[in-house]
């Protein structure tokens, strides 16, 4: 028959090995295992069904019954109480109970089960026990589950014979808190003998198991056992979707200086898993074509025992760019053979593309940066902006160029409303103007005429046409080839200010809008 006995750390050999409670607990017929609870002072224990003294058999079989009692100081428990749920029909065993005393875990092969022994759980709900409830089939399996063992809240131990193994009873765990299937604690814990009943000291990362392995002293021997290592387990989804998981990406375990020191890939699942050390940080990233990271997660493994964690990745998939076309000034048509620069300030990092005759750039930019763009062409001045990704993950951010040619001298002169006559008071800036142009025999002007808002958008384009032809036949008169002039109306396209049709503006900003832009360039 099997009994209690207790063993201190300091064993050190089979004589410092004595029963445990000897006179109260340990009956003529099987005793324990033992669940301590409410710091030590109260206990669970499972024990063969007896009535008096005498054993209750079944098909031959004593079954096994949970008790519950308190420990005193003088060797004895008092207040033994059986379990609400111990029936002469099955069997109740292996228990292990919250320190709280709230919360029981049990083998048992009562009836409405999986398999042969099933694990269950029952809560205590105002003083009582309720209803056995089995832990369903991720856990249990047709074959037998036993010994339950939680682990600091975080690590569910159990031994079984269905889940797949080395052979026998293996020992597997889960982390109860996630969705999941147990994993075999592997080699050299299990064998292809029975390996089962693994309980741990409060850290989580040394323990006993039971095995019947040979090389042992009996039939079923004790085993110390040191946990070393910790599972960093999870999934790479898309950020912005994290119901889309990313299957084959490359997950980087970096140390906490960033320096890489593994790597491995999502499966069809996008699931990963490192093995790493105890009491270190870690650095998680991942990386796959069409995708970048823009977050890292973090882990420290202190204080972590036996077990593993369940964190998520998230990639960023491409989808926000930064895009536009590049126009001339002066004709406003599309630009070809324009060169844009994207700077990234965040890491320096640089692009460039060459624009087609669609004027066309297009550049990926990443989450929460800085960028300046930066538009150049032969023969026209430069311009660049400042963009700044912050908060923004998706979309195109449009910006368009609108690129003015490269000129000797440039003025702007203003027209009265409806007018394309030339103002008087314009008249000395017309003076400099030519002066200029006598100057530079070569050179060349283009004069670009703008109208307000006001009226029709062709009514528009013909006065804006007008204005230009007006200062071209003032500049013909006084000697200028019109070779050497270039005229385009633009309408009430190009407004200087907010002043579009249907927004309200005071006249004098209007007035602004009714305009000829004349500049000299060199030929």
């Amino acid at each position: 028959m099997l009994n209690v006995f207790f063993a201190g750390p300091q064993m050190k050999q089979q004589n410092d090995v004595t029963l445990f409670y000897k006179r109260t607990l340990n009956s003529p017929y099987h005793d324990g295992p033992v669940a301590f609870y409410k710091n030590g002072s109260q206990i669970v224990f499972s024990r063969n069904n007896l009535k008096g003294s005498k054993p209750v058999t079944r098909n031959g079989r004593i079954n096994l019954e949970l008790y519950f009692a308190r420990l005193s100081g003088t060797g004895e428990i008092s207040q033994m109480e059986p379990f609400a749920f111990n029936s002469d029909d099955y069997s109740i065993g292996h228990p292990w109970i919250a320190d709280s005393g709230d919360t029981l875990f049990f083998a048992s092969d009562m009836p409405g089960g999986i398999g042969g022994t099933d694990l269950y759980r029952s809560v205590k709900v105002n003083g009582k026990w309720d209803k056995p409830l089995n832990l369903g089939p991720s856990i249990n399996t047709p074959g037998d589950e036993f010994y339950p063992f939680l682990a600091n809240d975080s690590t569910f131990l159990f031994a079984s014979n269905g889940h797949g193994g080395f052979g026998g009873l293996d020992i597997f765990h889960l982390d109860p808190r996630h969705d999941g299937a147990p994993q075999n604690m592997g080699y050299p814990l299990n064998t292809m003998s029975d390996d089962f009943s693994m309980v741990l000291d409060n850290t989580g990362r040394k323990g006993i198991f039971a095995s019947n392995r040979a090389g042992g002293a009996g039939l079923d021997d004790l085993y110390h056992v040191t946990i070393r290592s910790f599972s960093l387990q999870g999934e790479v989804h898309e950020r912005e979707s994290p119901k889309a998981i990313v299957p084959q990406a490359t997950v980087w375990l970096l140390d906490r200086q960033g320096n890489r020191m593994d790597s491995v890939k999502s499966d069809a699942q996008g699931r990963f898993n490192f093995v790493v050390d105890f009491d270190k940080q870690y650095i998680l990233t991942a990386s796959k074509d069409g995708y970048s990271a823009v977050d890292s997660v973090h882990y420290h493994t202190k204080n972590h025992g036996i077990g593993h964690v369940q964190l998520a990745i998230p990639l960023w998939k491409h989808s926000m760019f930064a895009r536009g076309i590049i126009y001339s000034n002066e004709t406003q048509k599309p630009l070809a053979r324009a060169t844009v620069f994207l700077e990234n300030l965040s890491d320096g990092k640089k692009d460039s593309v060459i624009t087609d005759a669609t004027g066309h750039y297009d550049f990926l930019v990443k989450p929460n940066k800085q960028y300046h763009i930066r538009a150049i062409r032969e023969g026209f001045l430069g311009q660049m902006i400042k963009m700044n990704t912050h908060g923004l993950f998706q979309g195109n951010l449009l910006n368009d160029f609108v690129l003015e040619e490269e000129f000797i001298d440039k003025v702007v002169i203003q027209f009265d409303y409806d007018q394309y006559a030339i103002r008087p008071d314009e008249l000395p800036e017309l003076d400099e103007v030519l002066k200029v142009l006598k100057r530079r025999p070569n050179s060349r002007i283009h004069i670009g005429a703008y109208a307000d808002s006001k009226g029709t958008t062709e009514y528009n384009q013909r006065l804006s046409d007008n204005r230009a032809h007006t200062v071209l036949l003032w500049l013909e008169a006084r000697g200028i080839r019109a070779s050497r002039i270039q005229t385009t109306g633009f309408g009430e396209t190009l407004l200087v200010n907010r002043c579009s049709d249907g927004v309200e503006c005071p006249e004098e900003e209007h007035s602004k809008n009714r305009r000829a832009e004349l500049k000299v360039q060199q030929d």
